[in-house]
């Protein structure tokens, strides 16, 4: 399949069907973060938290995972998982610092799911904590 580009400019990627109709699944997502927190635990070395936008790439394999690695921060989005019955399907956000230090990890009841609440909020990660994340799309 090639890059087809919808009217504001944004790619469509392979299709994600268990979210998006045929032929409208967006190659790029974007994940934003506010609230987040230092923890007890945080240090100076370490960054301030990322309370920001970050722009995620469908993966190559897997087209309802879309993921975003950068020099500090890893950040992925699972739009639908696969669970054998009875077990209902989730969606999934996560973001930490690379090297991995969790710092947002967030499941959502049902597919497709496009606000999380941060689940970490304890001990044994006092680095970060709080907040909340979206995912939009800028594609029609």
């Amino acid at each position: 399949m090639g890059i087809r580009v919808d009217p504001i400019g944004d790619p469509i990627g392979d299709d994600c069907l268990r979210c998006y109709e045929p032929g409208e699944t967006p190659q790029i997502l974007y994940a934003t973060f506010r609230d987040i927190e230092r923890g007890a635990n945080w240090i100076p070395a370490l960054p301030p938290p990322p309370n920001t936008v970050f722009q995620l790439i469908q993966s190559d394999v897997t087209p309802c995972l879309w993921g975003y690695t950068g020099v500090i921060w890893e950040v992925s989005y699972l739009a639908s998982s696969w669970p054998p019955p009875p077990a209902v399907p989730v969606s999934s956000l996560h973001i930490g610092q690379v090297p991995f230090i969790p710092v947002f990890s967030s499941t959502a009841d049902g597919e497709c799911s496009g606000h999380f609440e941060n689940e970490i909020t304890e001990p044994p990660n006092m680095f970060y904590k709080g907040g909340a994340g979206w995912i939009f799309s800028l594609t029609i």
